[in-house]
């Protein structure tokens, strides 16, 4: 699914169930996320802070 997406992402998350025949069905697709708990971890927010500059870059 992401493969069609032009450029590289720093998040992406797809969240798929199977129906009872077994086919897969796409319940939840983010390309941002609200929150990334940066709060749990000092060094979370310069790391992100980082990997933003490097995509941008």
């Amino acid at each position: 699914m992401l493969t069609a997406v032009p450029h590289d992402l720093l998040y992406a998350r797809i969240d798929l169930v199977r129906l009872p025949g077994g086919e897969p069905v796409l319940i939840e697709l983010e390309l941002t996320e609200p929150y990334f708990f940066l709060n749990l971890d000092p060094a979370a927010p310069a790391r992100f802070a980082a990997a933003l500059r490097e995509l941008l870059g």
